[in-house]
């Protein structure tokens, strides 16, 4: 299994997430995805942000390294939008089948999420500091 790397930005209390097909089942997740051959894991998570939401964006620092059981580690950084009026969109992701892969773009609070969801995001660095 590939290493991974995450974007997480926050704009107005809402976290950017994608809505992915994977294992027979719907979630939402951050913007990320596979580290290629000679790739830095902020390449890969400047480079998936791109191609999962049409976002340029820039890492403000790293915040998590998760290692699992397969030996594959993944990383999340805290991203920013390079130009805050950028619009998400509903990307694509190149490693999927044709119209499998991201199947929606959103900004969501934490409270508008399923449990599932959250327990995701804490482990990708999500703090809620209310």
């Amino acid at each position: 299994m590939k290493d991974r790397s995450a974007a997480f930005i926050i704009k107005d209390k809402k976290i950017l997430m994608v809505k992915v097909f994977y294992d027979n089942h719907y979630f939402w997740s951050l913007p990320g995805g596979g580290i290629e051959k000679n790739e830095t894991p902020e390449q890969a998570c400047i480079r998936e942000l791109k191609e999962e939401t049409g976002i340029d964006g820039e890492i403000i620092r790293p915040l998590t390294i998760q290692f699992r059981t397969s030996g594959a580690k993944e990383y999340s950084f805290l991203c920013k939008m390079k130009d805050e009026n950028q619009v998400a969109i509903n990307g694509y992701d190149p490693d999927e089948p044709e119209g499998i892969g991201v199947q929606e773009t959103a900004w969501k609070t934490y409270e508008e999420m399923s449990e599932i969801d959250q327990q995701f995001l804490c482990g990708f660095g999500y703090i809620d500091a209310k």
